[in-house]
């Protein structure tokens, strides 16, 4: 791969950056309010889950993973709030799972590349809209989704246990309709 490329990925290309994606997902994800797996075992499994029902979008840096925008049918999701069910086709809705950027690499368009990418490739005879779900406190993420296009949909109060500790985690759903892209 050369200097900076988007790469689609599928299985063997998430294989290949698996090690990589999982210390890109810790970087990411390190603060006890948004980490959500106890080891590398279980995030692994994730992972797996979303290539399994999904795929991904790597921005790749002279061999080196610098970001990855993961996406999934919305129906991967185990619980969808009733506000969107009810307002939207979920058959026909495609959701961000993960978007993250090494800290290396942060400030240098590589979000925003990938999310193009991502919003110029979507099969638009497949999905008609694309969903994301945000915490709320992360207001540089929700910036930057509103700037690309995303609107609200609904908010949810999530769990998240750690060990005997238990957090509630406000998230925001965002959208967009994929014609309107």
């Amino acid at each position: 791969m050369g200097k900076m490329e988007l790469v689609k990925a599928k299985t063997e290309t998430y294989k290949y950056f698996s090690k990589e994606l999982i210390a890109l997902y810790k970087e990411a994800f390190s603060t006890p309010e948004t980490f959500h797996f106890n080891n590398d075992n279980e995030l692994m499994g994730y992972l797996d889950s979303i290539f399994d029902a999904g795929y991904g979008i790597f921005q790749v840096s002279h061999d080196r993973l610098a970001g990855v925008l993961l996406a999934t049918p919305l129906s991967y999701l185990e619980n969808i709030p009733g506000k969107i069910e009810s307002d939207f086709d979920v058959s026909q809705s495609v959701y961000i799972a993960e978007m993250m950027v090494a800290k290396e690499h942060q400030g240098k368009g590589i979000g925003k590349s990938m999310m193009h990418y991502f919003l110029n490739t979507i099969d638009t005879g497949t999905y008609k809209h694309i969903f994301i779900r945000v915490w709320v406190e992360n207001e540089k993420a929700l910036s930057f989704y509103k700037s690309v296009g995303f609107e609200s949909a609904a908010s949810e109060l999530v769990r998240v246990s750690e060990g005997n500790d238990t957090k509630e985690l406000d998230k925001i759903y965002l959208y967009q309709k994929v014609n309107d892209l």
